[in-house]
Protein backbone atom coordinates (compact mmCIF):
# COMPACT_ATOMS: atom_id res chain seq x y z
CA UNK A 1 0.00 0.00 0.00
CA UNK A 2 1.20 2.97 -0.92
CA UNK A 3 0.31 5.94 1.48
CA UNK A 4 1.67 9.80 1.35
CA UNK A 5 2.65 10.44 5.08
CA UNK A 6 3.82 13.82 6.13
CA UNK A 7 6.53 14.24 8.16
CA UNK A 8 5.25 17.02 11.33
CA UNK A 9 7.62 18.16 13.95
CA UNK A 10 6.19 18.41 17.31
CA UNK A 11 8.17 19.20 20.42
CA UNK A 12 7.37 17.22 23.74
CA UNK A 13 9.60 18.27 26.98
CA UNK A 14 11.35 20.47 25.00
CA UNK A 15 12.56 18.02 23.00
CA UNK A 16 12.00 17.80 18.74
CA UNK A 17 10.36 14.59 17.75
CA UNK A 18 10.00 13.81 13.94
CA UNK A 19 6.24 12.06 13.37
CA UNK A 20 4.62 10.40 10.31
CA UNK A 21 1.74 10.80 9.39
CA UNK A 22 -1.45 11.21 7.38
CA UNK A 23 -2.31 14.65 5.84
CA UNK A 24 -5.72 14.34 7.44
CA UNK A 25 -4.62 14.29 10.62
CA UNK A 26 -1.53 16.92 10.96
CA UNK A 27 -3.52 18.77 12.95
CA UNK A 28 -4.80 16.40 15.57
CA UNK A 29 -1.10 15.36 16.34
CA UNK A 30 -0.60 18.94 16.59
CA UNK A 31 -3.82 19.51 18.82
CA UNK A 32 -2.46 16.11 21.15
CA UNK A 33 1.46 17.45 21.59
CA UNK A 34 0.08 20.80 22.92
CA UNK A 35 -2.53 18.86 25.14
CA UNK A 36 0.01 16.71 26.28
CA UNK A 37 2.27 19.43 26.64
CA UNK A 38 0.03 21.28 28.64
CA UNK A 39 -0.54 18.20 31.06
CA UNK A 40 3.65 17.74 31.67
CA UNK A 41 3.61 21.57 32.52
CA UNK A 42 0.33 21.26 34.80
CA UNK A 43 2.21 17.76 36.51
CA UNK A 44 5.56 19.35 36.70
CA UNK A 45 4.06 22.18 38.47
CA UNK A 46 2.04 20.14 40.93
CA UNK A 47 4.92 17.51 41.95
CA UNK A 48 7.52 19.94 42.03
CA UNK A 49 9.79 18.16 40.12
CA UNK A 50 11.85 18.45 36.87
CA UNK A 51 12.34 15.11 36.06
CA UNK A 52 10.70 14.26 33.18
CA UNK A 53 10.32 10.26 33.66
CA UNK A 54 8.53 10.82 36.66
CA UNK A 55 6.46 13.32 34.85
CA UNK A 56 5.78 11.41 31.81
CA UNK A 57 4.86 8.23 33.87
CA UNK A 58 2.14 9.94 36.52
CA UNK A 59 0.73 11.94 33.21
CA UNK A 60 0.45 8.64 31.13
CA UNK A 61 -0.95 7.02 34.04
CA UNK A 62 -3.70 9.52 34.27
CA UNK A 63 -4.33 9.63 30.74
CA UNK A 64 -5.09 5.98 30.94
CA UNK A 65 -6.75 6.76 33.77
CA UNK A 66 -9.24 8.99 32.11
CA UNK A 67 -9.37 6.40 29.15
CA UNK A 68 -10.65 3.77 30.90
CA UNK A 69 -12.93 5.90 32.72
CA UNK A 70 -14.67 7.64 29.60
CA UNK A 71 -14.15 4.00 28.01
CA UNK A 72 -16.65 2.48 30.39
CA UNK A 73 -18.71 5.42 31.12
CA UNK A 74 -20.01 5.40 27.14
CA UNK A 75 -19.99 1.23 27.46
CA UNK A 76 -22.70 1.84 30.06
CA UNK A 77 -24.31 4.77 28.02
CA UNK A 78 -24.52 2.35 24.65
CA UNK A 79 -25.90 -0.35 26.85
CA UNK A 80 -28.43 1.50 28.42
CA UNK A 81 -29.68 3.07 24.88
CA UNK A 82 -29.58 -0.55 23.64
CA UNK A 83 -31.84 -1.51 26.31
CA UNK A 84 -33.82 1.75 25.71
CA UNK A 85 -34.32 0.81 22.20
CA UNK A 86 -35.10 -3.17 22.84
CA UNK A 87 -37.69 -2.08 25.35
CA UNK A 88 -39.53 1.11 23.59
CA UNK A 89 -38.27 3.39 25.85
CA UNK A 90 -40.43 2.30 28.68
CA UNK A 91 -39.41 2.38 32.28
CA UNK A 92 -40.71 3.09 35.50
CA UNK A 93 -41.12 6.95 36.15
CA UNK A 94 -38.49 7.00 39.00
CA UNK A 95 -36.21 5.38 36.23
CA UNK A 96 -37.58 7.32 33.43
CA UNK A 97 -36.02 11.00 35.56
CA UNK A 98 -32.75 8.95 35.65
CA UNK A 99 -32.53 7.75 32.19
CA UNK A 100 -33.20 11.16 30.59
CA UNK A 101 -30.84 12.28 32.95
CA UNK A 102 -28.20 9.86 31.72
CA UNK A 103 -28.55 10.31 28.18
CA UNK A 104 -26.41 13.06 28.26
CA UNK A 105 -22.55 11.98 27.05
CA UNK A 106 -19.89 14.45 27.49
CA UNK A 107 -16.36 13.63 26.97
Amino acid sequence: MNRNLSNIEINILGRHYLVACEPEEEQNLHEAASHLNQLFAGMKQAASTADNEKVSVITALNLTDQLLKTRRMLREKVTHLIHLVETGGESSAAAGKKDSESLEITL
